[in-house]
């Protein structure tokens, strides 16, 4: 079985409904408050973090999780390091016509999320296609 992109809702919480897909647990809220908290514990203490939450406009991390730990805020590269490194995935972007993009280490288990390029990411998932099952019937 090949790769395949699973859909997920575009409610301003896809980024967290497409990496929930890959820790196989039910809802988006649970993965960014885990996500969110690793920020706040560890954002300030890496480099990285600090350097991309600057660049998106904010003093500091504290500000950052503030403003992008609501429901419906969008989720950037300091969540998709955090997601990395609180789950300990190397976590693969692909994006048409880029390179893809890495976070975390090499030897983590890998997990892949898709990127449209403007403001929607799906999982990328080995097995059955998102939308018809082993059985071949649409789910």
């Amino acid at each position: 079985m090949g790769m395949f992109v699973q859909r997920v809702p575009g409610d301003g919480n896809c980024f967290y409904h497409a990496a929930s897909i890959h820790a196989d647990q039910e809802g988006h809220e649970l993965l960014r408050h885990q996500v969110m908290q690793w920020l706040r514990r560890h954002g300030e203490a890496n480099e990285t973090i600090r350097q991309k939450v600057a660049a998106d406009g904010f003093a500091s991390v504290a500000a950052y999780c503030h403003a992008m730990g609501g429901d419906r805020a969008w989720a950037g590269e300091p969540e998709l390091e955090a997601l990395a490194r609180d789950r300990q995935w190397r976590v693969v972007v692909l994006q048409d016509g880029q390179a893809p993009k890495t976070y975390g280490e090499e030897d983590w288990p890998q997990k892949v999320l898709v990127y449209n390029g403007i403001n929607h990411y799906d999982a990328a998932v080995q097995g059955a296609s998102a939308n018809h099952g082993d059985d071949g019937k649409e789910h």
